[in-house]
């Protein structure tokens, strides 16, 4: 017997079916958007009584964008409907919902009015054929960062993923801009636009881009927060716990039931009431049964979740370690390239002076060889001078040696 029963986890209204998968905790923020200041909530009876139509309306729109591959399994006629359920759920969106700590978070495109908006060239017919499988996350953290964030599997088995940074600059209480310094648009969009959110909760956030020019319609984006995932039950809840556990699914009435009911006779009452009974007892037993399946769904997805998280967070771990080794090899390359560059001005120096100390060397060189060249020459012209006297003198010491001997020649004719 099918039978989907109303299960005892909380739920925010009878109008909405959501049951909760694996919820993260949203982040606190202190410094986020200093300048719009938190407004304090009473309820009151009017807010009570636009309860219910709120729940009925975020019903509505998690029932037409469920496994809408973030819009493009959507009709025409399906997405007037969620346009108009948008347009409603504006009246219900808190105050100055820029200072709400619900803003921060991890969240995924559930919905978006035009689905090649939220991926740029990815959701591009030929980019989701190559890259299937696009989740498309948004992360807002304090105090004013923005990270967008494809993942995918090329060719359906390689894993791979694109971010994009940007920070986010308030303009009044409900809008901002975003802007993607140095964006190479990989993930789409321009680097500046401005945001402006329509709904807000714990789990859902509707946000549209404002268009740059009047005329132009603006496309928006429904979101719901990673690791949340909705359930719906068709059976309308009941104020009593146990009739609802007993309630079997609408137009699933068992026929053993009907036919007990269709026995008018006074003799089959208490068999027909012990039959009751038993089919009570069965039914709390499959009640019971599809609690713990739930719950052991619950707990499964929970761990996908928290598995998804914990290989996210160790990829950017690894890839922020490698960053880092890569930016210590770039220090460590650029203080190397500094010291040989100064090495290589100093060689330069010391070669420059080298050069100039050789060119006035070879100038006292060649000047020095000028001055000896003049000392042969004046040495050679003195040798001769020399050699001219001494000749000079042997004359004239044969003429004095003549002269010596006619002296004695007289000397002697001149002696008695």
């Amino acid at each position: 017997m099918n039978m989907k029963l109303a299960l005892s986890a909380p739920r925010r209204s009878t109008a909405r079916r959501g049951a909760m998968r694996g919820r993260t905790s949203v982040l606190t923020t202190q410094a986020m958007f200093k300048n719009f200041t938190l407004p304090s909530f009473k309820p009151s009876s009017a807010n009570k009584r636009s309860t219910n139509k709120k729940d009925e309306l975020l019903d509505s729109l998690l029932r037409l964008t469920e496994d809408c591959d973030a819009g493009f399994k959507t009709r025409p006629a399906e997405r007037d409907a969620i346009a108009g359920i948008v347009d409603e759920l504006q009246a219900y969106c808190p105050k100055n919902p820029l200072s709400r700590p619900e803003l921060l978070g991890r969240w995924e495109v559930r919905y978006a009015s035009k689905p090649t908006t939220a991926g740029g060239p990815f959701k591009s017919a030929p980019g989701r054929v190559v890259f299937p499988g696009q989740v498309a996350i948004q992360e807002i953290q304090e105090p004013d960062v923005i990270i967008n964030e494809i993942s995918f599997k090329t060719l359906g088995f390689v894993p791979g993923t694109v971010t994009q940074v940007g920070t986010i600059t308030p303009v009044s209480g409900a809008a901002f801009e975003i802007e993607f310094p140095n964006s190479t648009k990989k993930v789409g969009g321009p680097q500046r636009r401005t945001i402006e959110l329509l709904y807000l909760d714990e789990d859902v956030r509707i946000a549209r881009a404002v268009p740059r020019e009047e005329g132009q319609e603006g496309s928006f984006y429904v979101f719901q927060r990673e690791g949340v995932e909705f359930e719906f039950d068709d059976e309308e809840e009941d104020d009593e716990v146990e009739e609802v556990r007993a309630r079997p699914s609408r137009g699933a009435r068992p026929a053993a039931a009907a036919a007990a009911a269709a026995r008018p006779t006074q003799s089959n009452a208490r068999q027909s009431a012990e039959e009751a009974r038993a089919e009570r007892a069965a039914l709390a037993e499959q009640a019971k049964l599809e609690r713990a399946r739930v719950a052991e769904e619950r707990a499964a997805a929970a761990a996908r979740a928290q598995a998804e998280r914990e290989a996210l967070a160790a990829r950017k771990v690894a890839a922020k370690d490698m960053y880092a080794e890569l930016s210590a090899d770039a220090r460590e390359s650029s203080l190397t390239a500094q010291i040989t560059a100064k090495e290589l001005s100093a060689l330069e120096r010391d070669a420059s002076k080298m050069i100039r100390d050789a060119a006035n060397a070879r100038r006292s060189i060649e000047k020095a060889e000028t001055v000896v060249e003049s000392l042969v020459e004046k040495l050679e012209a003195s040798q001769a001078d020399e050699v001219a006297l001494e000749k000079e003198l042997l004359a004239a010491q044969r003429e004095l040696n003549a002269v010596r001997l006619e002296l004695n020649k007289t000397k002697k004719a001149l002696s008695p």
